[in-house]
């Protein structure tokens, strides 16, 4: 079953499966996430130009943290579900600070692993 989730993000209330999300700067996240009570986690990968890096998640309900494997970067993703028209912001650090944030552009979604 596959739901897009450009707008109606607001009526997932399990995270679990294959999320795209696509940031104002031009980068590429995919991730499978799962998720046990307000917990979630998972790996994907992060493309950025033509350069693409493994990473894993983890974070809760409202929040997630993205961190390229061997990279120096963490992406903080922010998903506020609660209201009609969600709030999709990112952030990237380097060294514990803000090297740039902005709006995420696109977000899709899958139920299936």
């Amino acid at each position: 079953m596959e739901n897009a989730m450009d707008t109606p993000v607001a009526s997932v209330q399990d995270l679990t499966g294959n999320w795209h999300l696509e940031l104002g700067n031009g980068t590429i996240i995919n991730l499978i996430l799962s998720q046990s009570g307000s917990l979630v986690s998972g790996r994907g990968n992060v493309t950025a130009g033509n350069a693409s890096q493994e990473a894993t998640a983890n974070g809760s309900y409202l929040g997630r943290n993205v961190v390229p494997v061997n990279g120096t970067e963490h992406y903080a993703l922010s998903h506020d579900l609660s209201g009609q028209t969600p709030a999709k912001t990112y952030s990237i650090f380097s060294n514990d600070t803000v090297t740039s944030s902005g709006t995420v552009k696109k977000v899709s979604y899958t139920t299936e692993l």
